[in-house]
Formats: structure tokens, C-alpha cells, sequence
């Protein structure tokens, strides 16, 4: 008689966490992305156009991004990773198309810029919330999220502006002497499942 064994399926989990290194996202209005991180938050505030101020936002911008949108002035919040790595399966940031506010310097195996494809899913914990900087025209896709593109348009000063931008950077759709930036935010697809 031939005796039976049950078959175990020994599957290897390995956690998700976030990228190694120092850099910020900006804040999204749930808070920081979480995942066992201690995120440090903070804001800036922008004096933008004082008379016939044209500032714009995406329908319902308080409701994905922290911050304070007025027709006059802007203030957006953000959130620091200042302890490089957390746990031992932290890896670095994986090719895309997507920016990061920059904390001193970029993150290893980050460079100041894109360098990759957005299609190409990346996996990031997925706990909360969180909002990544558009490049080259799309949001990237993150595995596991539904994904907003968002906008943001400055009304600088008229006169005497000197905006300008060099290098690799951030989306900006807006002129010469305005800024319009695109935030990507993301949430679980358990939520309703693509976006935007």
C-alpha cells in the first residue's frame, strides 16, 4: 500500500517596506505613508500673486493633498524619512519615472532624475495613501494602487518674476511665469480600483 503525504506549500514572504535613504513625498490629508517609518512632517507656505491671483487646483485638492489652498496663497505639507533604513529587507528605489523631494542628497541607487519606464509597476507598501511626483507626462504605477493625477498652479508674480527650472525635474504644464506641478496619489485599488 502506498502511503500518502500531504503537500506544504512553504511560500517565502518577504515584507514590503519602503526604499532605503533619506528623502521626502509630500503629505497626503490621511498623513504620512506610515509602514514602520518615523516620517518627520513639515510645510511651505508661497506668497504667490496678491492682485487678480489666478492660483488653480484639482477638483477637491484637500481631500488627497495636506496643505492650505487659497486663491492667493498655497502651503503644502510634506514628509520626511530621515532614518535611512528601518528594517533589513528595505531595498533601494526601483527604476520609473516618478521624482522625490530631495533631503540633502538622493537616496542610493537614486539619481536626479528618472530612470525608467512609468508602466513598469513598482511595489511599495500599501498601508496608506501616499503621493509620488509626476515625470514625463504619466503617474508611474505602483502595484496594488489605484493612482490620481492632481495639479497644483501657482500664480506668480507679474512683475519682475525670475522663475526658472534647470535639469531634471518635476512635471510643470504651467508658462514662464507660473508653475502648474502634477502630484501622482495613490491609495489601495481595494478602494475602488483605477482612478483618475
Amino acid at each position: 500500500m502506498q502511503q500518502l503525504f500531504p503537500v506544504l506549500d512553504h511560500s517565502l514572504q518577504i515584507p514590503v517596506t519602503w526604499p532605503r535613504g533619506n528623502y521626502g513625498l509630500m503629505k497626503t490629508a490621511a498623513g504620512c505613508p506610515g509602514a514602520k517609518v518615523s516620517w518627520q512632517s513639515g510645510w511651505r507656505h508661497y506668497d504667490t500673486e496678491d492682485l487678480g491671483s489666478n492660483n488653480g487646483y484639482s477638483s477637491g485638492i484637500s481631500h488627497f493633498l495636506a496643505g492650505s489652498f487659497a486663491s492667493d496663497d498655497i502651503r503644502t505639507d510634506f514628509c520626511i524619512k530621515t532614518i535611512s533604513s528601518t528594517t533589513t529587507y528595505d531595498g533601494l528605489w526601483p527604476r520609473g519615472s516618478y521624482c522625490l523631494l530631495k533631503y540633502r542628497n538622493c537616496p542610493n541607487g537614486f539619481r536626479d532624475g528618472s530612470d525608467g519606464q512609468s508602466s513598469a509597476a513598482m511595489i511599495l507598501p500599501t498601508d496608506r495613501p501616499f503621493v509620488l511626483m509626476r515625470y514625463g507626462g504619466k503617474c508611474q504605477t505602483v502595484y496594488g494602487m489605484s493612482v490620481r493625477d492632481l495639479y497644483v498652479h501657482w500664480d506668480d508674480d507679474d512683475l519682475f518674476n525670475k522663475d526658472s527650472a534647470s535639469g531634471m525635474h518635476p512635471d510643470d504644464t504651467g508658462d514662464g511665469d507660473n508653475h502648474e506641478l502634477h502630484f501622482c496619489y495613490y491609495q489601495s485599488s481595494g478602494h475602488g480600483g483605477i482612478i483618475g
